[in-house]
């Protein structure tokens, strides 16, 4: 079975808006330029400090153009690191609870879904945990595929 991979943004226009500005700030990049801000030059980012001046002729296309580059290099959804599903046990000390997420190409799978969603917010946090995952003891991966049965989780 082939598994088609959707993209799922809640409100996907204020998400990218909201990511422009953000690196706007970060980078120094003009926000006129980014499109994410109307009207005459200079942009607002401009008069606080925080463009270098792409909009007013006082930096360099160039050099804006660089910094847009590496702005949104480091956002590409980096490759999956493993060869299959894998399950992600959070284990509870205090409640002594264990909750269970199978993971796979960044997308956590639910029951009943056919198709994987890919949510950038979740492909965040999984890269974070998944890069630093010896450092917190109450959480492990397993590369062991699972999967849902209408009574409870069983192992392939």
């Amino acid at each position: 079975m082939t598994q088609r991979i959707f993209l799922r943004y809640v409100h996907p226009k204020k998400q990218a808006r909201e990511l422009l500005m953000q690196l706007a700030s970060e980078y120094g990049l003009c926000q006129i330029i980014l499109g994410v801000e109307k009207g005459k030059c200079p942009c607002f980012g401009y008069k606080i400090g925080i463009c270098k001046g792409a909009c007013v002729g006082k930096e360099d296309t160039l050099q804006h153009n660089i910094r847009f580059i590496e702005a949104f290099g480091k956002d590409k959804i980096k490759p999956w690191p493993f060869h299959e599903a894998i399950t992600i046990q959070e284990h509870d000390s205090v409640e002594h609870l264990t909750d269970v997420f199978q993971v796979d190409k960044w997308c956590l799978i639910t029951e009943g879904s056919e198709d994987l969603m890919f949510d950038f917010d979740i492909y965040k946090i999984l890269k974070k945990y998944i890069l630093k995952r010896g450092v917190d003891s109450h959480l492990s991966i397993t590369e062991k595929s699972f999967h849902f049965n209408k009574k409870n989780l069983s192992q392939k």
